[in-house]
């Protein structure tokens, strides 16, 4: 003879079988979707990070300029006497001062060009020195064709 739990799994067949497989469809069906949506969170994290990657590059390849420009035109405070060191403590010429008076001799003389030549006006754009002479002026050099400075 057999047992009722015989009877019940193997004589008839349970009608929640069909039931059964579309559930399991279904789950299947949204481990899939849910795998698509971490796929498109990873990539979406992928994009964002290679963004920043390049934007911080673009950052620091615009600070390295700026740095290269900044210094070859960089500009050293004088500190005034008894002050403590601080980038905005500049010592101002004044034009009617000695010192101002000598630079704009120095100035006038390299861009009127030599006396020796005649010259009293202006030099034209083209003719005002080239760039050693600029130097020597910037370093405190006198040129040869500078007029004698009046203290």
């Amino acid at each position: 003879m057999r047992s009722p739990k015989d009877a019940v799994c193997c004589d008839f067949p349970s009608s929640g079988g069909e039931e059964e497989e579309e559930e399991e469809e279904e789950e299947e069906e949204e481990e899939e979707e849910e795998e698509e949506e971490e796929e498109e969170e990873k990539e979406e994290k992928e994009e964002k990070e290679e963004k920043e990657e390049k934007e911080e590059k673009e950052e620091k390849e615009e600070k390295e300029e700026n740095y290269v420009f900044s210094s070859l035109f960089s500009l050293f405070p004088c500190q005034l006497a008894y002050q403590l060191q601080d980038l905005g403590n500049y010592r101002y010429v004044s034009l009617t001062s000695v010192s101002g008076k000598v630079m704009d001799q120095m100035i006038l003389s390299v861009i009127t060009g030599p006396d020796d030549l005649g010259c009293d006006h202006m030099a034209p754009p083209g003719q005002l020195g080239d760039q050693t002479q600029l130097a020597w002026v910037w370093e405190g050099q006198i040129l040869p064709h500078q007029p004698s400075l009046l203290l």
